[in-house]
């Protein structure tokens, strides 16, 4: 089904807890920026990420260690999903008091198999109803002391597994009801639109077997 723009306007605006009220959005609609200022990176990675990559995919090419994402197998609602959402995730790192911060990522999912989009930049959401899925994933992690003597289950230090954007596109997916063998992930910075791959906790909480496709490592 085509990219519906004002549905999923909506959706994207939920996804970092802003008002979707009627009045809110007859007005910002008209407003809302149409592409990340950094578009032209969304297909290659910052050369410091590359060593991190798990894996190094089909769809990704290798031109004297410029690695870049080659995106014609990719679904245009994906696609859609992806220009649209960094360009309004974009427009609020300034915003007062801050949703996201400059360095936040942003995760887009798409089902395959019920033409659904899903979004979530990464922050810290006190209180997050969490798949049993992704709970049983979080008890492999490394148990670690965190703040005031709290015990957090994490493969990097000082950050909560459900921080990450793509734990939390694939929580709201399955929370829905979908398959993960029908979900197709791509991950990008809010600030550079550049992809980056999975860090230690995604690696074992969003494995690479379990979706349909990980674009971006």
């Amino acid at each position: 089904m085509p990219y519906n723009s004002w549905v999923q306007f909506r959706r994207q605006r939920v996804s970092v807890d802003l008002p979707v009220g009627w009045n809110v959005l007859s007005h910002e609609y008209p407003l809302r920026p149409l592409i990340h200022s950094q578009w032209n990176n969304h297909g290659a990675y910052n050369p410091a990420d590359v060593p991190l990559m798990e894996v190094m995919p089909a769809w990704a090419q290798n031109n004297g260690g410029v690695i870049t994402i080659q995106t014609a197998g990719a679904f245009p609602e994906l696609l859609a999903g992806i220009r649209y959402y960094a360009a309004m995730l974009e427009r609020i790192i300034p915003h007062q008091p801050p949703i996201i911060r400059g360095t936040a990522g942003g995760a887009v999912m798409y089902d395959r198999s019920t033409d659904r989009l899903y979004y979530a930049a990464s922050r810290w959401l006190p209180g997050l109803l969490i798949h049993a899925t992704l709970t049983a994933r979080v008890q492999h992690l490394n148990i670690v002391q965190g703040n005031a003597g709290a015990i957090i289950y994490t493969n990097v230090p000082r950050r909560h597994a459900q921080t990450c954007a793509e734990f939390q596109t694939l929580n709201h997916a399955l929370l829905d009801g979908a398959q993960e063998q029908n979900l197709d992930l791509w991950c990008f910075r809010v600030r550079t639109m550049e992809p980056f791959p999975r860090c230690a906790n995604c690696r074992v909480t969003v494995p690479w077997n379990a979706l349909a496709r990980i674009w971006t490592c």
